[in-house]
């Protein structure tokens, strides 16, 4: 598999085209996506936020989601602290750095990079934690006022929108194996008409991506980093895939990691467990490169020595098209013998890790890749694969809304799900709400300190998944300071320092402290009233006087001071 394949179809500046274009434009306003009760403007909201931060148009039971939180809120910076929290973010975008997260951010929203200042900026803020990487996007976006930018954003907001209705009003099913497909469909859509007039023709004809269903030339390889679903190739490779299936058959790659990962290159595992202590294997096969197959994107290969006949148990997934492991008349090549069919994304979260260099292992990965079983896919029903999360560290403040996240969750066999989250435990004498149960986003609000314990259980109609626990505890957070802005003022006349647009999100009250670190040369200048937030002085010589603010909220103190320079000249007459 080489990834979503788009509909190549040739524009025409026809009336026809132009007619269609109004058409589903109209839908938006006209013929709201079917299961939204939330106003426009948060639909907007949450679709922005998804062409922002994912590139894509938001899946119907999102944007409801987002668009109600949005909505109902009254604190907007906490519901945008929350929104990036999912599988597909971390497996994604998890491993970016500051800068091409940022960078990311403009790409998707405008099709173009950010100036070097404001990369410096935003980074800056995201580094500090002043913001998190969706306050982040919501602030580019805001900062838009006319021009190509806000055109182009707001062109791909309509154009995910138009996206979402139909899928939503036809019951299309938006599934994982569709994302990249989408993507590329919304990177095409620009401040011009014509990209518009282009996207919503393929909006108009755009159909799933088919997932080829299971049969007994499919095994389902699952890994800590998801699941990746291969289709082997028995006719063409026979030799090599009855080699495959024997080491399955007895659970071979069990617990085995991915040792050798190059990005744009391949992924290769099957031998060593996470120590790195090699597995007994059956004995080497004889090779079969050429059967007409290709190392190309997604093909699954034999690896083996320098001998042509020495592959026992390691394979390895092409990243890219890798053609010169063919096999040529002067080289033996390397035996392909199946198919990527699900799963690419998750191969390329593994060839983005970080590696190491450990011992005789020069490429592997930083963060362990664990092959955690493989078997023979079967027509006989699976139990759906439950995967919850509550943040990045599973940890929140008290009163402060927290979102489960169970979107990771999937199916073997495409069976529709249904979510439940019962409570397992709770601080004693604290009533825990939940909402929105039935559904794989729940939320609640901890009402005290300690620890929040949550089952998620997924149903697909026949089985039960196994249950995932997580825990929540309430925390304190430590204020943010700010001592205010520079100054320049006169000699001789009172100076009053602000600390008061310091902050504290847990909304306890805060105690000051400044430090008068220098002042020029001759200045026998005090500060007084040092232990509010409004303190003063008098420069009694011109020059530049330094102040330190610390603030504490009778748990934690600033995490930083902030620093105040106030510079004072002597007045001219």
């Amino acid at each position: 598999m080489h990834g979503n394949s788009m509909l190549n179809i040739k524009l025409t500046r026809s009336i026809f085209s132009v007619i269609l274009k109004y058409l589903l434009l109209t839908i938006i306003s006209l013929a709201p996506i079917l299961s939204f009760a939330q106003s426009q403007s948060s639909v907007n909201l949450a679709q922005q936020m998804y062409v922002a931060y994912y590139g894509r148009a938001g899946d119907p039971e999102g944007v409801n989601f987002w668009a109600s939180q949005f909505d109902e809120s009254s604190d907007l910076d906490a519901v945008l602290s929350n929104f990036g929290n999912s599988e597909e973010y971390s497996d994604n975008f998890g491993s970016l750095s500051h800068e091409e997260l940022v960078s990311g951010l403009f790409q998707q929203m405008f099709n173009r990079s950010p100036d070097p200042g404001g990369l410096e900026f935003y980074v800056g803020r995201l580094e500090s934690g002043e913001a998190t990487l969706a306050s982040i996007a919501k602030q580019i976006a805001d900062g838009t006022q006319g021009g190509d930018d806000e055109l182009s954003l707001d062109n791909k907001i309509a154009v995910a929108n138009t996206f979402t209705n139909r899928i939503e009003s036809e019951g299309i099913e938006y599934a994982s194996a569709d994302i990249s497909g989408v993507r590329t469909l919304l990177s095409a859509v620009t401040s011009s008409a014509s990209s518009v007039d282009a996207a919503l023709l393929e909006v108009s004809a755009w159909v799933p991506q088919s997932s080829p269903p299971a049969s007994n030339s499919n095994v389902i390889m699952t890994t800590n980093y998801g699941v990746i679903e291969i289709e082997l190739f028995p006719e063409q490779a026979p030799i090599t895939v009855a080699n495959f299936l024997a080491y399955i058959e007895t659970n071979f790659y069990d617990d085995l990691i991915f040792h050798r990962v190059i990005r744009g290159f391949m992924i290769q595992g099957g031998g060593f467990d996470i120590a790195g202590v090699a597995r007994s294997t059956l004995a080497p096969i004889t090779l079969e490169a050429d059967k007409g197959l290709s190392n190309v994107r997604g093909n699954i290969a034999m690896a083996r020595t320098s001998v042509p006949d020495s592959a026992t148990s390691q394979f390895f997934i092409n990243h890219v098209d890798n053609l010169f492991l063919d096999s040529t008349g002067s080289n033996d090549g390397y035996a392909v013998f199946g198919t990527v069919v699900n799963g690419m994304d998750v191969v390329d979260a593994i060839a983005d890790l970080a590696t190491v260099s450990v011992g005789s292992f020069a490429d592997l990965p930083a963060e362990p890749v664990i092959i955690e079983s493989v078997v023979v896919a079967s027509g006989a029903n699976k139990a759906p694969l439950a995967k919850a999360k509550a943040g990045p560290d599973q940890s929140v403040n008290t009163f402060q809304t927290v979102y489960l996240n169970g979107n990771g969750s999937s199916d073997p066999d495409g069976d529709t799900r249904s979510y439940s989250w019962p409570i397992v435990s709770a601080p004693a004498g604290i009533n825990t709400t939940v909402n929105n149960t039935q559904t794989s986003a729940a939320d609640f609000t901890p009402g005290a300190a300690g620890t929040f314990i949550f089952d998620l259980v997924v149903n697909d109609d026949t089985s039960n998944s196994s249950a995932v626990v997580i825990t929540v505890g309430g925390i304190n957070t430590a204020p943010l300071v700010d001592a205010g802005p520079d100054r320049s003022v006169n000699t001789f006349e009172s100076v009053y320092l602000n600390g008061a647009n310091s902050s504290d999100v847990d909304g306890d009250s805060l105690t000051y402290s400044w430090t008068f670190l220098a002042r020029p040369s001759g200045s026998n200048a005090s500060l007084y009233s040092t232990t509010t937030a409004v303190p003063y002085f008098t420069p009694d010589v011109a020059g530049s006087y330094t102040f330190d603010l610390k603030v504490h909220d009778g748990t934690a103190s600033s995490s930083s001071t902030d620093r105040v320079v106030i510079t004072a000249a002597d007045l001219v007459f």
